[in-house]
């Protein structure tokens, strides 16, 4: 795997630490995740993961596949969920 694109290391890390300290603090002051996610999508639009398993490079946006990750997670909680997990 392959980063095409990537950030300022910095904006990075502060995007990491936003998502950080917005999960523990949005009990305490406004949740902030629908700006954090913008921000993100912003500042990752360029990037590319790009990826090979023994073929050819196949690339995919990182804006995507931050998404697949989130849904996957949600999903997988959600089936924990239904299942008494």
């Amino acid at each position: 795997m392959r980063m095409v694109n990537w950030p300022n290391p910095a904006w990075a890390m502060g995007i990491g630490a936003a998502i950080y300290l917005n999960f523990f603090t949005n009990a305490y002051l406004p949740d902030a995740r629908w700006w954090i996610m913008a921000a993100m999508f912003l500042l990752f639009s360029r990037t590319w993961v790009e990826f090979s398993s023994n073929g050819p490079v196949r690339r995919m946006p990182m804006v995507l596949g931050f998404f697949l990750v989130g849904f996957f997670i949600w999903l997988a909680e959600n089936i924990a969920t239904f299942l008494g997990a």
